[in-house]
């Protein structure tokens, strides 16, 4: 892959749709040390509306189980707050990157773009290569899959996730539809 991606099930990377969209296809997912092929994307089916990005998520799927513990999905029936402090974790640069807990807080979700939420940097920063990557509550669930920054002058001002309770039917049902050897998620 390109930029990072979070093991939701042994077999199974959620990432950000444009991680997976280049010119090349990704032919792998490395993480622990450990290289697994890919055998099969699905973009989510709003990825791409008239060219443009709508909903930035994709999800990988792999030939082998991963050893690495799959993260847990953000509960459907709740919401990340406004002011909620978060996690994010990327692989910008080729470093493995955990911001300090609190290190960003939730911004909030505007009504004209429900499955996107924003989030500021309080201490620390999500940057190229982070996309894709695990943007987590004080729980350690995940909550939002890293999209972009907005900046102005070299200096970021605001974060982007794509919101976990917005695409978890979508997650689910793209499991359930696939391969039944699959490990779903619990």
């Amino acid at each position: 892959m390109i930029g990072s991606g979070i093991l939701i099930a042994p077999r199974v990377v959620l990432t950000a749709g444009h991680c997976t969209d280049g010119k090349s296809r990704p032919l792998y997912f490395s993480t622990g040390g450990g290289c697994y092929p890919i055998y099969k994307i699905v973009t989510h089916p709003l990825y791409k509306v008239d060219g443009q990005i709508v909903v930035d998520a994709a999800l990988v799927f792999l030939t082998a189980d991963c050893p690495e513990t799959p993260v847990a999905l953000h509960h459907a029936n709740e919401d990340v707050s406004r002011y909620d402090y978060l996690t994010v974790v990327g692989y910008g640069g080729g470093i493995k990157k955990i911001s300090n807990p609190g290190g960003f807080w939730c911004y909030g979700v505007l009504a004209d773009e429900p499955f996107v939420l924003r989030f500021l940097t309080i201490d620390g920063t999500a940057w190229f290569g982070d996309s894709g990557g695990a943007i987590l509550n004080t729980k350690g669930e995940l909550v939002a899959v890293t999209s972009a920054i907005l900046s102005d002058r070299g200096r970021i001002f605001e974060n982007i996730g794509v919101r976990i309770q917005m695409i978890r039917v979508w997650i689910h049902h793209t499991l359930n539809t696939q391969d039944q050897a699959l490990l779903l998620l619990p």
